[in-house]
């Protein structure tokens, strides 16, 4: 058989033919072919026991990989099904044993689930002598902190979280930055607050910028520096983490799995203190939950190998050390995060759903409602519950109370400056992958690789299993604000915000009656 047989739509056929020992030797070939073609490597010098970061894919590049690979065996197979950290000889194995079954993807799929689920059991521990702190922060230096330890600090979410800080307390903010100087950090947390529109004036002189990095023992601080903050710090708002929507969780688990296990850390040594782990509401999105009228703070995933992609999963596994940090003794508690869109920008795909819908003149039909909550909302939320420390525990949603549903959608078509056709899930998304690959200005063309193809064989890809999600509950959290005056606007509002930043729809959207809509 020979290495052009890739390229053919017989790949499987061929294969099929050959004795069960030549089947490993063709796979390989095809393999290392398409390997080598897109990192720019001679397959004959493609080393079998490196791994494909190691032969330097990044995730563009693995993206590209599957891309060829499904293009080779005419199914689809989510890149972050590739085990980035197994040996390009594992690889070949699992694609072999895969693709000689009946059903290659459910093969791969469930094979690569084994092996996630494996991954994470290993990862969810804590540090040795998490939890040994003897003094405990008090209720009232947690309401009034002195100290905020803050990560995420540069990305959209933190720049609200910054100016909530500095609008509602006292507090010094210690910023976690990835930066070369304590200058240079504090230059990438002004440019943040800038790009959302956030004055500075008043926030600037209550940042700290501590250099490190997220993934890093310590976080990459000096051990003295580290022990000085974890004495001194009342309140920790975790907000830091790698996000992507098709990487593989090896990719994500050091950020994601390995930062929360630290600031478990953190949060127990010296004082104890009240700890809120930033998670996502993306950890609903399995076909076991569908069937659900609205899903709860108890609810979750029973089987995590199922979760559509590594980001999840790794969310998954910080959420359960928090749990056993919260056994001894640690005030830690997670916070699940809605679709976060508003101001004009959207930095959320289901933001930029939204805007691709009106770009391409199509909208999905509203089967279950869809979760959008504005930045400034949460913000609100993710520095009031900490302080409330004698309650704050357990899980929070940081969900809509009134989501965007079809009556909502029915209410906004008229104001369209264009004629909207309402698509099946299935139809709406092949139209998208039309638009954003044909449009580099459409706003899904940054995110391809989001957009799995509904015609092929599989699961229901990442998109489809948002537009499934059940209504996410968040009663828990509108009690914890009664009294607050802290209001989520509908998300109907914050929708309307967001397409008003399209100038096509802000003349259109100008008559809009918020009042009486």
């Amino acid at each position: 058989m020979s290495g052009s047989m890739a390229e053919t739509a017989n790949f499987l056929k061929e294969l099929g033919a050959l004795p069960q020992a030549e089947r490993r030797a063709a796979v390989e070939t095809a393999f290392l072919a398409q390997v080598g073609g897109v990192l720019d490597i001679d397959p004959d010098f493609i080393d079998g026991e490196a791994t494909l970061t190691e032969l330097g894919a990044d995730s563009l590049r693995l993206i590209t990989i599957a891309t060829r690979i499904q293009d080779m065996v005419g199914v689809t197979i989510p890149p972050n099904l590739l085990p980035v950290e197994a040996s390009v000889g594992e690889i070949v194995e699992l694609l072999t044993g895969a693709l000689g079954h009946e059903d290659p993807v459910a093969s791969l799929m469930e094979s690569q689930r084994r092996r996630i689920v494996e991954a994470m059991a290993r990862d969810i521990y804590l540090h040795d002598g998490t939890g040994s702190a003897t003094v405990r922060v008090t209720a009232k230096e947690a309401a009034n902190p002195k100290r905020v330890f803050l990560t995420g600090a540069t990305d959209f979410l933190g720049a609200y979280l910054m100016r909530e800080l500095t609008e509602k307390t006292n507090a010094q903010i210690h910023c976690l930055v990835r930066a070369k100087s304590a200058e240079a950090g504090k230059q990438r947390l002004l440019y943040n607050l800038e790009k959302f529109n956030i004055p500075s004036e008043a926030i600037a002189p209550r940042l700290v910028v501590e250099p490190g990095d997220l993934g890093a023992p310590l976080f990459g601080l000096p051990e003295e520096r580290y022990n000085e903050l974890a004495e001194t710090v009342d309140v920790v708002l975790h907000n830091g983490a790698a996000v992507h929507l098709t990487q593989h969780y090896d990719l994500m688990r050091g950020p994601n799995v390995e930062g929360t296990r630290t600031m478990l850390h953190f949060a127990g040594l010296g004082r104890m203190k009240p700890t809120a782990v930033i998670s996502t509401v993306g950890l609903f999105d399995t076909p076991e939950l569908e069937e659900l009228s609205a899903i709860t703070e108890t609810d979750g995933p029973r089987d995590p190998g199922r979760l559509p992609n590594g980001y999840a999963q790794s969310k998954w596994a910080g959420e359960r050390m928090v749990e056993m940090a919260f056994a001894l003794g640690i005030p830690a508690a997670t916070l699940r995060v809605g679709h976060v869109i508003g101001h004009g920008v959207s930095e959320d795909l289901a933001g930029r759903l939204a805007q691709a819908g009106l770009y391409s003149a199509a909208v999905p039909e509203m089967v279950n409602p869809i979760d959008y909550v504005s930045p400034g909302y949460v913000a609100s939320v993710i520095v009031h519950l900490p302080r409330q420390l004698e309650s704050f525990k357990g899980v929070y949603h940081l969900a809509n109370p009134r989501p965007f549903d079809g009556e909502d959608l029915a209410l906004l078509l008229p104001y369209s400056p264009k004629e909207m056709k309402v698509l099946s899930h299935v139809d709406w998304l092949i139209e998208l992958r039309r638009a954003a690959m044909a449009d580099p200005d459409h706003p899904l063309a940054p995110a391809q690789d989001a957009l799995d193809d509904p015609t092929r064989p599989g699961e229901k890809g990442y998109i489809r299993q948002i537009l499934s999600r059940p209504r996410v509950d968040c009663s828990r959290v509108v009690a914890a604000l009664e009294g607050t005056g802290v209001e989520c606007p509908p998300a109907r509002d914050i929708l309307i915000e967001v397409l008003l930043g399209m100038p096509e729809m802000r003349e259109a959207l100008g008559e809009f009656d918020f009042e009486t809509a």
